[in-house]
């Protein structure tokens, strides 16, 4: 049913809650996310994340789905390098604008049967 409004959809980004104010700039935000997540849209996300704080960075995993970093999925290699860069981040949260993301742009698509 997701398809039914394709190729535009009939929703917007997800609304701030009213009251709610974004994090300083002192707290870092890591947003990690796939390309292809029917659940929460690259697009989506491009324009809720930064509400969410004044220092948020966006990672898009290449050929990844919705919380690609649990392993639940064939993309092996989504999993690994969502961990990788989640771990990075839990390490140390201040070097958020440095954690090496290459990983996310190289995540070759699943072998087909």
């Amino acid at each position: 049913m997701a398809c039914l409004d394709w190729p535009q959809p009939a929703h917007s980004a997800p609304a701030v809650p009213p009251g709610s104010k974004p994090l300083p700039a002192s707290v870092p935000i890591l947003i990690v996310g796939g390309e292809l997540d029917s659940l929460t849209p690259e697009p989506d996300v491009e324009k809720f994340g930064p509400t969410l704080g004044a220092h948020v960075r966006i990672v898009k995993l290449a050929n990844a789905v919705h919380v690609s970093s649990e392993g639940d999925t064939y993309l092996v290699g989504a999993a690994r390098c969502a961990r990788k860069i989640i771990r990075a981040f839990a390490r140390d949260p201040s070097k958020l604008d440095s954690i090496d993301t290459r990983c996310a742009a190289a995540i070759r698509p699943p072998n087909r049967p």
